[in-house]
């Protein structure tokens, strides 16, 4: 079966940063049905750049990135539709509150969570400081949440395992899971693994999935980067599976959701870290959400307000393929 494709480009502006990713258009040579995805790229995280993503697609080449989409345009989105208008309370999901930047955090961060009435309050850690982490569990102790903790693979293995194989109980308790503490390393991970719980983002592969006794807790997927074989995978796992986003654009979060609507498991978690959209500058995708509590949730003109305005971005041909 033939298909067009076409992108546009995104910029999401943050306080400190830029973020570019593309919307594809994916188009039934055909009959001319329609499906659309997001792209995300971070370069910094090994992936290709926008630019490269470019050149490879009109080339009639797709990236990693660039398949996961077309798979969500082609097999996702008019399902997601069809079932969106029969049953629109599947797309919704319960968040964690999420902190940016830990040299940003103060008490009254956490505070704010409580009263929004978040359970889950999920910080990245871009440098090691152990008063600063150990503040932030002794807060949330207080406040009665619980923390997730995400340094994005950058902590030392020697001192990690050292800082939290000395916390004391009742803080270690705060902790859902620690996220990708370091690059993977089975021996040193399984130590860890004993004191915290861990949480796996980046470092897994699909041949782990059907291994017995892995040294880490809770899987963390960002449906944008996984095709729909990976999922028929993740289908069998039996661990608690988290779905975050990648700093999507609002298309892309309406992927997440719609994967989670689709494909959810009973024994996935039930706090997710979707709302990412909130932290860069409001655009108008961001009304097919309602985000006033942790529950992010579909409005129910969201589809009919996402086609209104992906038919007015400005879209450029990139190649015709047969998938």
């Amino acid at each position: 079966m033939k298909f067009k494709i076409s992108h546009s480009l995104y910029k999401l502006k943050a306080p400190r940063a830029v973020q570019t990713g593309l919307l594809l258009k994916l188009e039934n040579s055909d009959n001319g049905d329609r499906g659309y995805c997001a792209v995300q790229p971070h370069p910094h995280l090994g992936d290709p750049t926008v630019d490269q993503i470019l050149v490879e697609l009109n080339a009639g080449r797709l990236s990693q990135l660039t398949r996961a989409g077309l798979d969500f345009a082609r097999f996702g989105w008019i399902r997601a539709k069809n079932q969106f208008q029969t049953k629109p309370f599947l797309f919704r999901c319960e968040n964690n509150f999420l902190i940016q930047h830990m040299e940003d955090l103060v008490p009254f961060s956490l505070l704010e969570a409580k009263q929004l009435k978040f359970h889950t309050v999920k910080f990245k850690i871009t440098t090691f400081d152990a008063d600063k982490i150990t503040q932030a569990l002794e807060v949330a102790k207080g406040h009665g949440l619980k923390v997730r903790l995400d340094p994005n693979g950058k902590l030392n293995p020697n001192q990690a395992i050292s800082y939290f194989r000395a916390l004391p109980g009742d803080l270690r308790d705060v902790i859902d899971y620690l996220e990708d503490p370091f690059p993977y390393s089975e021996a040193h991970w399984r130590e860890l693994n004993t004191y915290v719980p861990l949480a796996n983002d980046f470092f897994w592969q699909e041949a782990m999935l059907g291994l017995d006794n892995l040294p880490f807790q809770n899987l963390i997927l960002k449906p944008v980067r996984h095709t729909q074989s990976t999922w028929q995978t993740l289908a069998k796992f039996p661990k608690p599976i988290s779905l975050t986003s990648s700093m999507d654009h609002p298309i892309g979060i309406l992927q997440a959701l719609s994967f989670l609507a689709l494909n959810k498991q009973s024994h996935w978690s039930l706090i997710h870290g979707l709302n990412t959209f909130t932290s860069f500058e409001p655009i108008s995708y961001d009304h097919m959400f309602d985000y006033s509590s942790p529950v992010l949730e579909l409005r129910p003109n969201a589809f009919l307000l996402a086609l209104k305005l992906l038919e007015e971005e400005t879209w450029r041909y990139a190649c015709e393929l047969t998938l």
